[in-house]
Parts: C-alpha cells; sequence; structure tokens
C-alpha cells in the first residue's frame, strides 16, 4: 500500500467495528487513520491510529470527516428494534443524511449488509445476481440501504461495496453460537442437518473489509467497481450438522434426543397463525432450518483466496472454543 489508509468508521463499539480495529492495529505503523463515530468514546480502547468523535449516526457531528481522502466503512445498523420504532429511521433514513453531508474527500464506500436481503427461502448455492426478497422488517432495511449506498455511489463516481454475511462467528459473538449453543444444550437439533450456511470468522471478515478499502484508496478515482454486492464467507458452507457436532464436542454437550424438521411450508404457516410470536419463531427455524450459503468467488478475487479457501470448520470450532472461555456473551435475541 502506497497511500496512507484514512478510514470513517461507523459502528466501531460493534461485534464487526473491534475487529476491524484490532485488524487496524496489526498493520505497519502510521500506515492507517481511523475516524470513529462513538456514542460512548470510553467504550473502545485508546489505539494510537484512532480518533474518536462523540455523536451518533442520526445527528453527525460536523466536522467528522477526516481530513484526507477516505473510505467510508458502515456498520452502524440498528438489528434490533428494542424501542418499537422499526429500522427505517436508522437504518435508511439516517445513513441518506449523513451520506447528504460528506464531501468531495469520500473516495468510496464498504456497507455491512447480510443475505437476508435474498429472503427467508432456501439459498443454496445463490449467487449475486440473485434477485432481492427481503421478508422481514430489519431484511427489509438493509436493502432500502444497499440501494442507497450504491445510488450514491454511482452518483458521485466512486465504489460501494455492499457485503452480504450469513452468520459471523468468533471474538464478541453474542447472537449466532450463542443462540445455537443453547440449542444445543436442549438436545434440540433443527431441520435435516444437511442444510448448509456461509461462515467466516469476524477476524477474517475484518481482513477482508480492510483490504477492499486499500483496493479502494489505491485505485484510479471514478474507477467504479463492476461488481458493488458481495456475498461474504468461505468458499465452502457448512453443514449444520457439522456446525452443531463440532459446538458440542467444545461445550460437551449431551447428544441431542429431539429434531424438528424445517420446510418452508411450516414456517409459513407459523407466519399465518394470529398468536404473538409465531412470526419470530418462523424466523428462527428459518434461519436455522434452511440453507443459507452463497457463492463468494467474486470475493475471493477482489480480497484474495487465501482468506476465502480457508476451513470454515476451522472457523467454527475456534469460534466454539471462544463462546466456552467466555469471549462471547450469551444473547437471547437473534438478527436476520
Amino acid at each position: 500500500m502506497t497511500e496512507r489508509l484514512h478510514i470513517l468508521l461507523l459502528g466501531a463499539s460493534g461485534f464487526v467495528g473491534r475487529a476491524l480495529l484490532r485488524e487496524f492495529a496489526s498493520m505497519p505503523a502510521g500506515s492507517v487513520r481511523v475516524r470513529a463515530l462513538l456514542r460512548a468514546p470510553d467504550a473502545l480502547p485508546d489505539y494510537p491510529f484512532l480518533d474518536k468523535v462523540r455523536g451518533d449516526l442520526a445527528r453527525p457531528p460536523l466536522g467528522l470527516e477526516p481530513e484526507q481522502p477516505y473510505v467510508l466503512v458502515h456498520f452502524a445498523v440498528k438489528q434490533i428494534d428494542h424501542d418499537g420504532t422499526g429500522f427505517i429511521a436508522t437504518n435508511v433514513d439516517a445513513t441518506r443524511r449523513l451520506l447528504r453531508g460528506l464531501g468531495p474527500r469520500l473516495r468510496g464506500v464498504i456497507y455491512g449488509s447480510s443475505m437476508s436481503v435474498y429472503g427467508q427461502d432456501e439459498q443454496d448455492g445463490i449467487s449475486e445476481i440473485a434477485a432481492p426478497n427481503p421478508g422481514t422488517a430489519l431484511a427489509h432495511s438493509r436493502h432500502l440501504a444497499e440501494r442507497l449506498v450504491g445510488n450514491v455511489a454511482r452518483q458521485r463516481e466512486i465504489p460501494a461495496y455492499l457485503l452480504r454475511p450469513r452468520f459471523v462467528l468468533g471474538e464478541g459473538d453474542r447472537f449466532v453460537l450463542p443462540s445455537l449453543a443453547r440449542m444445543v444444550q436442549k438436545r434440540v437439533r433443527i431441520g435435516s442437518g444437511r442444510q448448509r450456511f456461509s461462515v467466516i470468522d469476524v477476524d477474517d471478515y475484518a481482513c477482508a473489509i480492510s483490504r477492499l478499502a486499500q483496493r479502494i484508496i489505491a485505485g484510479a478515482p471514478g474507477a467504479v467497481p463492476k461488481q458493488e454486492v458481495l456475498n461474504v464467507g468461505y468458499g465452502q458452507p457448512v453443514a449444520c450438522a457439522d456446525l452443531l457436532d463440532e459446538l458440542a464436542a467444545a461445550l460437551d454437550a449431551p447428544k441431542a434426543i429431539w429434531r424438528l424438521p424445517v420446510s418452508r411450508r411450516l414456517t409459513l404457516t407459523l407466519r399465518r397463525l394470529p398468536f404473538s410470536g409465531s412470526t419470530a419463531l418462523a424466523t428462527r427455524l428459518e434461519l436455522v432450518g434452511l440453507p443459507h450459503w452463497g457463492e463468494v468467488d467474486a470475493l475471493g478475487e477482489l480480497v484474495g483466496r487465501d482468506l476465502t479457501s480457508r476451513d470454515p470448520l476451522a472457523a467454527v470450532r475456534s469460534a466454539a472454543r471462544a463462546l466456552r472461555q467466555g469471549r462471547a456473551t450469551p444473547e437471547t435475541k437473534h438478527t436476520t
């Protein structure tokens, strides 16, 4: 990298944001400078390359942008609707206001989306050309934000990468493995076990983001990428049965005795029931009981196949050990 990497990071205190800071900390001194928008600056360590700016996405402060050409890395996404106000105000409207206020030093955008924008049906080797069909309020807001970021980038003639992972594992995971661990400990298995998922370790995800940002800064101004949307994961998916077996072994969990078959017909029926919680149950069953993995050839071409060719079960094994050692906090909610 010949040019210093300047980053405006949104969502720095989150799961992926913290992994990104670990990634930047591993880079040569002086090669990167990060400005992070934070509601609580004290929530993060004082890295020597990090400038903390107090504020939030809904009310970004003046002077937020770095003084040099930079890449916006946007992971400030509302994922759980605790206050009942929905997802559009934060994930779409606030992003629109932010982008309108950014000046000509913006060289490109990396936006953290999700494979959930493809919908709740089976995704067995889905490619980025598949039409989005979001089936939840959160997924719908993610899709709208993707379109917004892509449109703004094309208008400005700058690159944008819209990243769609399915399961991100590793240090700090409060959702994926902790939720699956509770299922394992209850001796329950969902689906046939043959359903396959895209997975990636959060530190490998952070490395991929860093490499994309470096491509943007190193590229010629106006060099818009051929492909904006990128599925994120390792090239090989992991079968649900193998994932749960690894988790059960790490936790010394007893053998499963209950299996719940899952089909799209079942979950559609649940969504029609007039009972509180039936829709949320359908979403959970779809998330675990149906296949969700996507082709990642485009990602590998951009960030290097040394990342995408890694063994997904090794990532699961490492994340399961982290969970057992207490580096991942159990969380009862889920995201999609």
